[in-house]
């Protein structure tokens, strides 16, 4: 096959990126995931759609990382306005 060096260094990346999320969403740690994810915006490209990057391990494990970073920060926003009341 051909080898495209660049292509296998953003594959490279994308594993490490998604290993980072993956972590950092298991743990449940907000502070990481925000510095991980930082102000990225992550569309779900659904189930069948995309390209085999966008339905590989690494990209689910990121989407998933969203999905925490999001329900975390609900929480906290939540318990803010509590307090705050």
């Amino acid at each position: 096959g051909i080898q495209d060096e660049a292509l296998t260094k953003a594959q490279n990346l994308l594993s490490s990126f998604g290993q980072r999320a993956q972590r950092a969403a298991e743990q449940r740690d907000l502070v990481e995931l925000e510095w991980i994810l930082g102000a990225w915006k992550i569309d779900d490209v659904g189930t069948g759609e995309g390209s085999a990057t966008a339905s590989g391990p690494e990209y689910q494990a990121v989407l998933q990382a969203e999905k925490v970073r999001s329900s975390l920060t609900k929480q906290v926003e939540e318990a803010e306005r509590r307090f705050e009341a």
